[in-house]
Protein backbone atom coordinates (compact mmCIF):
# COMPACT_ATOMS: atom_id res chain seq x y z
CA UNK A 1 0.00 0.00 0.00
CA UNK A 2 1.26 3.53 -0.62
CA UNK A 3 2.64 5.25 2.06
CA UNK A 4 2.10 9.59 2.06
CA UNK A 5 3.37 12.36 4.23
CA UNK A 6 -0.13 13.99 3.96
CA UNK A 7 -0.76 14.05 7.50
CA UNK A 8 2.89 14.16 8.94
CA UNK A 9 3.08 16.31 11.82
CA UNK A 10 -0.52 15.79 12.30
CA UNK A 11 -2.35 13.98 15.30
CA UNK A 12 -5.62 12.39 15.17
CA UNK A 13 -8.09 11.01 18.23
CA UNK A 14 -10.06 8.30 16.55
CA UNK A 15 -12.88 6.71 19.42
CA UNK A 16 -14.51 3.42 18.55
CA UNK A 17 -10.69 2.35 17.39
CA UNK A 18 -10.45 -0.79 18.75
CA UNK A 19 -12.22 -2.48 15.58
CA UNK A 20 -14.65 -2.49 12.32
CA UNK A 21 -14.33 1.57 10.44
CA UNK A 22 -12.85 3.26 13.63
CA UNK A 23 -9.71 0.87 13.20
CA UNK A 24 -9.60 1.22 9.21
CA UNK A 25 -10.14 4.71 9.48
CA UNK A 26 -6.68 4.54 12.09
CA UNK A 27 -4.81 2.51 9.88
CA UNK A 28 -5.40 4.72 6.97
CA UNK A 29 -4.38 7.50 9.25
CA UNK A 30 -1.41 6.09 9.89
CA UNK A 31 -0.50 5.40 6.23
CA UNK A 32 -0.88 9.00 5.86
CA UNK A 33 1.69 9.50 8.62
CA UNK A 34 -0.63 11.02 11.21
CA UNK A 35 0.54 9.89 14.81
CA UNK A 36 -2.50 8.68 16.80
CA UNK A 37 -4.87 8.71 19.65
CA UNK A 38 -7.29 5.41 19.36
CA UNK A 39 -10.02 5.66 22.26
CA UNK A 40 -12.01 2.23 22.74
CA UNK A 41 -13.68 0.58 25.60
CA UNK A 42 -11.71 -2.72 25.00
CA UNK A 43 -8.03 -2.37 26.13
CA UNK A 44 -6.96 -5.54 24.73
CA UNK A 45 -7.97 -4.76 21.44
CA UNK A 46 -6.28 -1.43 21.63
CA UNK A 47 -3.28 -3.50 22.60
CA UNK A 48 -3.55 -5.49 19.43
CA UNK A 49 -4.09 -2.50 17.21
CA UNK A 50 -1.02 -0.72 18.87
CA UNK A 51 1.20 -4.11 17.77
CA UNK A 52 -0.63 -4.09 14.07
CA UNK A 53 -0.02 -0.38 13.70
CA UNK A 54 3.80 0.31 15.53
CA UNK A 55 4.87 -2.76 13.51
CA UNK A 56 5.04 -0.08 10.42
CA UNK A 57 5.93 3.11 12.42
CA UNK A 58 7.78 6.03 11.10
CA UNK A 59 10.13 8.16 13.12
CA UNK A 60 8.05 11.07 13.80
CA UNK A 61 5.03 9.27 14.49
CA UNK A 62 3.31 7.82 17.69
CA UNK A 63 0.54 6.09 19.12
CA UNK A 64 -1.47 6.38 22.54
CA UNK A 65 -4.00 4.38 23.55
CA UNK A 66 -6.81 5.32 25.58
CA UNK A 67 -9.30 2.65 27.05
CA UNK A 68 -12.64 4.39 27.64
CA UNK A 69 -16.56 3.63 28.30
CA UNK A 70 -17.96 6.97 26.75
CA UNK A 71 -20.93 5.52 27.90
CA UNK A 72 -20.34 6.50 31.70
CA UNK A 73 -20.26 10.31 32.01
CA UNK A 74 -17.00 9.82 34.58
CA UNK A 75 -14.98 8.51 31.85
CA UNK A 76 -16.03 11.56 29.17
CA UNK A 77 -14.45 13.96 32.09
CA UNK A 78 -11.30 11.83 32.70
CA UNK A 79 -10.85 11.39 28.92
CA UNK A 80 -11.40 15.21 27.77
CA UNK A 81 -9.04 16.02 31.18
CA UNK A 82 -6.65 13.51 29.69
CA UNK A 83 -6.69 15.13 26.18
CA UNK A 84 -7.62 18.96 26.76
CA UNK A 85 -3.69 20.31 26.79
CA UNK A 86 -2.75 17.99 23.86
CA UNK A 87 -2.04 18.85 20.73
CA UNK A 88 -4.94 16.87 18.24
CA UNK A 89 -5.09 18.43 15.05
CA UNK A 90 -8.22 15.66 13.69
CA UNK A 91 -11.09 14.22 15.92
CA UNK A 92 -12.77 11.78 14.44
CA UNK A 93 -15.91 10.52 16.54
CA UNK A 94 -16.57 6.97 15.12
CA UNK A 95 -17.93 5.57 18.66
CA UNK A 96 -21.07 4.72 18.92
CA UNK A 97 -23.82 2.17 20.05
CA UNK A 98 -27.33 1.29 18.69
CA UNK A 99 -29.16 1.32 21.89
CA UNK A 100 -32.06 -0.48 22.12
CA UNK A 101 -35.00 -1.87 19.88
CA UNK A 102 -38.60 -1.40 19.88
CA UNK A 103 -41.38 1.03 20.65
CA UNK A 104 -39.93 4.16 21.50
CA UNK A 105 -42.36 4.45 24.49
CA UNK A 106 -41.69 1.07 25.41
CA UNK A 107 -37.59 0.83 25.84
CA UNK A 108 -35.46 1.12 29.06
CA UNK A 109 -35.23 4.48 29.32
CA UNK A 110 -31.52 3.60 31.16
CA UNK A 111 -30.60 1.88 27.45
CA UNK A 112 -31.98 5.62 25.55
CA UNK A 113 -29.85 7.65 28.11
CA UNK A 114 -26.80 5.78 27.07
CA UNK A 115 -27.51 5.91 23.62
CA UNK A 116 -27.34 9.22 23.74
CA UNK A 117 -24.17 9.37 26.11
CA UNK A 118 -22.31 7.44 23.78
CA UNK A 119 -23.84 8.57 20.18
CA UNK A 120 -24.22 12.11 20.84
CA UNK A 121 -22.78 13.54 24.16
CA UNK A 122 -19.68 12.19 24.08
CA UNK A 123 -18.73 13.67 20.99
CA UNK A 124 -20.12 16.60 22.12
CA UNK A 125 -17.65 16.82 24.92
CA UNK A 126 -14.99 15.86 22.87
CA UNK A 127 -15.47 19.03 20.92
CA UNK A 128 -15.41 21.36 23.62
CA UNK A 129 -12.09 19.76 24.88
CA UNK A 130 -10.35 19.91 21.60
CA UNK A 131 -11.30 23.45 20.05
CA UNK A 132 -9.36 25.49 22.18
CA UNK A 133 -6.13 24.26 20.96
CA UNK A 134 -7.45 23.97 17.61
CA UNK A 135 -8.69 27.77 17.95
CA UNK A 136 -5.39 28.36 19.10
CA UNK A 137 -3.38 27.01 16.53
CA UNK A 138 -5.78 27.80 13.75
CA UNK A 139 -6.20 24.34 12.36
CA UNK A 140 -8.64 21.47 13.28
CA UNK A 141 -10.22 19.22 11.32
CA UNK A 142 -13.41 17.21 13.13
CA UNK A 143 -15.29 14.49 11.61
CA UNK A 144 -18.64 13.31 13.24
CA UNK A 145 -19.78 10.07 12.15
CA UNK A 146 -24.22 10.02 12.08
CA UNK A 147 -24.28 7.01 9.46
CA UNK A 148 -27.58 6.37 8.19
CA UNK A 149 -29.27 7.24 11.45
CA UNK A 150 -29.58 10.92 10.62
CA UNK A 151 -31.46 10.49 7.45
CA UNK A 152 -35.23 9.40 7.60
CA UNK A 153 -36.94 7.82 10.28
CA UNK A 154 -35.70 4.57 12.23
CA UNK A 155 -39.16 2.87 14.05
CA UNK A 156 -37.48 0.82 16.21
CA UNK A 157 -34.08 2.32 16.42
CA UNK A 158 -35.57 5.62 18.03
CA UNK A 159 -32.57 6.88 20.60
CA UNK A 160 -30.33 5.96 17.93
CA UNK A 161 -32.21 8.14 15.13
CA UNK A 162 -32.52 11.26 17.76
CA UNK A 163 -28.86 11.37 18.92
CA UNK A 164 -27.64 10.82 15.20
CA UNK A 165 -29.64 13.68 14.20
CA UNK A 166 -29.01 15.57 17.40
CA UNK A 167 -25.10 15.11 16.06
CA UNK A 168 -26.18 16.04 12.26
CA UNK A 169 -27.58 19.51 13.60
CA UNK A 170 -24.72 19.98 15.65
CA UNK A 171 -21.75 19.52 13.62
CA UNK A 172 -23.26 21.70 11.16
CA UNK A 173 -23.91 24.60 14.21
CA UNK A 174 -20.72 24.02 15.02
CA UNK A 175 -19.27 24.17 11.50
CA UNK A 176 -20.30 27.80 11.08
CA UNK A 177 -18.86 28.56 15.02
CA UNK A 178 -15.57 27.69 14.22
CA UNK A 179 -15.47 28.49 10.64
CA UNK A 180 -13.36 31.80 10.94
CA UNK A 181 -10.69 29.76 13.04
CA UNK A 182 -9.39 27.27 9.81
CA UNK A 183 -11.09 24.77 11.36
CA UNK A 184 -13.60 22.33 9.78
CA UNK A 185 -16.08 20.28 10.91
CA UNK A 186 -18.18 17.50 8.77
CA UNK A 187 -20.82 15.01 9.63
CA UNK A 188 -20.25 11.91 7.66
Amino acid sequence: MMTSSLLQDKTALITGASRGLGLYIAKRFWELGSSLILVARNKHKLELCYEELSASTKSQQSIQLISSNLGENHAISQLTQQISHKKIDILVNNAAIQGPIGNSWENNWSEWEQTLQVDLFAPIALCRAVIPGMIQRQYGKIINLSGGGATNARPKFSAYAVSKAGLVRFSETLAEEVNPFNISVNCI
